[in-house]
């Protein structure tokens, strides 16, 4: 269950888990990341994960890794889609 802290911040609670937070006082989601995952990648972009794989793997899409996780930045996702970009 998700409790209000005194600082006006949801607890985060566990579930299957996954962490789920309840929406905080302050407007964090208007904060644009730095970097996303691979899957957050590709439902920014409107392809499929195997597409964002793919890119990385033949060396269109820049990624970071730290440990076992895989990141974008969100520059290097701006530049691929306008590397892939259709001008008529």
């Amino acid at each position: 269950m998700n409790r209000a802290t005194p600082h006006g911040k949801a607890e985060v609670a566990r579930l299957g888990g996954k962490a789920m937070t309840a929406a905080c006082s302050d407007d964090r989601s208007s904060v644009e990341p730095i970097a996303v995952s691979p899957g957050e990648a590709a439902r920014l972009a409107g392809v499929g994960r195997t597409t964002i794989y793919g890119s990385i793997s033949a060396g269109e899409l820049r990624s970071i890794k730290l440990g076992k996780r895989r990141l974008i930045a969100m520059d290097a996702l701006r530049e691929w889609l306008r590397a892939h970009e259709v001008r008529t």
